[in-house]
């Protein structure tokens, strides 16, 4: 379902990297799916459990200031 409703904006989220942080087991593992489904053409999308690895790979700072 979100896979789909990112694709009919694709010309909004074009090049948009996307980070889903979640700490369960399943949740986490249908992050991960929807990472490998979806089309790197219209949003980069991963999975993480770590909030702070999110970041960095989305390039947000924290809270502190750095990177």
């Amino acid at each position: 379902m979100f896979l789909e409703r990112a694709n009919a904006y694709r010309k909004v989220f074009r090049e948009s990297k996307w980070a889903f942080v979640e700490s369960g087991t399943a949740r986490y593992g249908m992050a991960r799916m929807a990472s490998i489904l979806s089309d790197p053409a219209v949003m980069e999308l991963r999975a993480f459990r770590d909030v702070d690895e999110a970041r960095e790979w989305l390039g947000v700072k924290t809270e502190e200031g750095s990177q």
